[in-house]
């Protein structure tokens, strides 16, 4: 049966909701038979603002030519796949590269978009990804590990995928794998190696030899402080830099042949950033009290949470004896840690939402593509730029870019100057991960 090209009616789009739903539940079971690991059936996701891209995304031009037309797009930060998953199920004539830099979340995807059209074995996907081609499966998307900061070259070296496309994608947000996965080094909720690269395998172009450990072990108390403001408008920046500095410092001094050096994991760095703040906070609670009567100690419920903060320091640090808690201890508090509720939790993810940043260079990444001619060389005419920024760097990045756009008198602004787009109420309901979300768009028009 012939879809319509109209544009995308929500009655539409929350039945395309519903099949990928529907999917999802059967990618879950596929997956489970497959020996996936538990935080990876776990890291499919809802993608943000799935029903404005769709309507921004596919560009306006189809909506009155036959389905014969094919509509080609490219999703620049392809993660789970999630978005150009929805375009695939609502469009029977869109092709999609997808682009990562993030060579896990290209696999992550390639295995999605498997269980989907079942068309790849594993052995094929395998050696596929490690060739870094583009690929097709099913006719409709191809994947590539790369930057979308290469756009224009990368489509100008091969010839599966042609030189102008019609649209342009750009989700600025971790995918959910990346998150929920310890081992990369992003979440603070489970131990894990202070890492934070997007690409992990490779110190090139499109990956960073740097990694988080070497940005908290290596930079000074000012440089620390500054990408904590700069990247995250972290109120307790300098407090937090300097705690991170001593506790460096100090843990040189006391350590053993059997200790590593420096901060090593994500769950040490946040417990330095909970005891920072909360001893920040306890002084000035202190201070603001009205002279307290002599003898008086500290409000009972600053010492409550002083002690468990203080249960948990030895996981990493000497006590008063000059001993480390054992091994065995160790592993036993580890886990009893991660379950808490995190202290100033606010401040914990805007400091690693900072270091991110830091270690991967993403705003500079960023500013690099949104400058260049790579939007106007790539794009046709009645194609569209379309952006979900989470983090306001990036979206003054995208919407000064945009502005200059529009000057050009190439393109014109298809979201509100100033605010852009923002979900929902009822979708900050269902998915939080949305709440800071901001879409800007742009169409080419000459």
């Amino acid at each position: 049966m012939i879809r319509s090209f109209s544009t995308p009616s929500i009655t539409a789009l929350n039945s395309t909701s519903s099949l990928l739903s529907r999917k999802c539940l059967i990618l879950t079971r596929n997956l489970s038979k497959k020996s996936m690991k538990v935080n990876e059936i776990a890291a499919i996701h809802v993608p943000v603002m799935k029903h404005e891209v769709l309507n921004l995304w596919l560009p306006a031009r189809h909506n009155t030519e036959s389905e014969d037309q094919t509509i080609h797009l490219i999703d620049g930060t392809l993660g789970l796949g999630g978005h150009s998953l929805a375009a695939i199920n609502f469009r029977s004539n869109v092709r999609i590269l997808g682009i990562d830099r993030d060579p896990y979340a290209v696999k992550m995807a390639r295995k999605r978009f498997e269980s989907e059209f079942s068309v790849v074995s594993d052995a094929e996907m395998s050696s596929e990804l490690n060739e870094n081609h583009f690929k097709l499966m099913s006719d409709s998307l191809f994947f590539h590990h790369g930057s979308y900061a290469d756009i224009s070259s990368r489509l100008l070296d091969q010839n599966s995928f042609p030189s102008k496309v019609d649209g342009i994608l750009l989700d600025l947000g971790m995918n959910s794998y990346q998150i929920e996965n310890p081992n990369r080094g992003f979440t603070f909720r489970k131990t894990g190696p202070l890492d934070m690269r997007f690409n992990a395998k490779f110190g090139n172009n499109n990956g960073s030899a740097v990694k988080a450990r070497d940005v908290v072990n290596n930079y000074s108390a000012v440089e620390l402080s500054s990408i904590f403001q700069r990247y995250a408008d972290e109120p307790h920046a300098e407090v937090i830099a300097k705690a991170i500095v001593q506790w460096r410092k100090e843990k040189e001094l006391e350590r053993s042949k059997t200790d590593n050096k420096g901060i090593q994991s994500t769950l040490e760095l946040r417990y330095i950033i909970e005891e920072a703040v909360f001893r920040h906070n306890a002084e000035d609670i202190m201070e603001d009290s009205q002279n307290p009567q002599e003898g008086q100690g500290a409000p009972c419920h600053l010492t409550k949470k002083a002690n468990k903060l203080q249960r948990y320091r030895k996981i990493w640090r000497h006590n008063q004896a000059g001993a480390l808690s054992t091994q065995k201890k160790r592993k036993k508090l580890i886990p009893l840690y991660e379950k808490q509720k995190v202290h100033n939790a606010d401040s914990v993810m805007r400091c690693f939402q900072a270091l991110r940043i830091e270690t991967n260079d993403e705003l500079q990444h960023l500013q690099s593509f949104i400058q260049s001619h790579a939007i106007r060389d790539v794009l046709n005419v009645g194609g569209r730029l379309v952006t979900i920024a989470f983090h306001p760097g990036e979206d003054i990045i995208v919407r000064k870019g945009m502005e200059q756009l529009v000057q050009s008198g190439e393109f014109r602004l298809l979201t509100p100057e100033d605010e852009g787009l923002r979900p929902t109420e009822d979708e900050v309901r269902e998915n939080s991960k949305s709440r800071t979300a901001r879409l800007r768009a742009v169409e080419k028009v000459k």
